[in-house]
């Protein structure tokens, strides 16, 4: 795809329909749902769609998928934040010190993978945390719970926060310099 970077703010999506070596389902949300998402943004910001080939074209965005990892990078540095699922553009968003708002849905934990400075939608039906990649014997609930309006809701709180110093996450080691 051409590079086309937008002349107004714009944010960076994925498709729920995420493409990887390891498939997993229980990390896609529903499609239909983000449409409403973006249906409803398109009108706030420019939309610049990331991810693979293989994930099929959201409507209203402009297709940045394929690029590479560089200018992947770039778009979301200069994005005013990141809306998509857990994985490798989560993690490069925040590489890059962009804000997220990101579908855990209840496969994983936010506490386990995610960072702070994002909105973590996330659910705890009683079979959660699974980390079980695609078998799910409840219909994905803990995806399935999570609505347009959660996630424009988490839109709401994160743009709240855009003007505030980017919260960090530290781990105390301990003070390992004793015998």
């Amino acid at each position: 795809p051409t590079r086309l970077v937008p002349k107004k703010d714009y944010i960076c999506v994925q498709s729920t329909k995420t493409y990887s070596s390891t498939p997993m389902l229980n990390k896609q949300w529903d499609e239909d749902s983000l449409n409403e998402v973006i249906n409803f943004l398109k009108d706030r910001y420019a939309l610049v769609q990331l991810g693979t080939l293989e994930e099929p074209r959201l409507p209203n965005t402009i297709d940045q998928r394929n690029i590479c990892i560089s200018d992947t990078a770039n778009f979301l540095a200069n994005a005013k934040f990141f809306t998509g699922q857990v994985g490798f553009l989560m993690h490069l968003a925040r590489a890059v010190d962009t804000r997220s708002v990101i579908i855990y849905g209840g496969r994983e934990k936010a506490w386990q993978s995610g960072y702070s400075c994002n909105e973590n939608l996330e659910t705890s039906p009683s079979c959660s945390p699974c980390w079980q990649n695609n078998q799910c014997d409840y219909q994905r609930q803990c995806l399935t719970a999570i609505s347009s309006q959660d996630l424009l809701s988490g839109v709401d709180r994160l743009e709240a926060r855009l003007s505030q110093d980017l919260e960090i996450d530290t781990a105390s080691l301990g003070d390992y310099s004793k015998n």
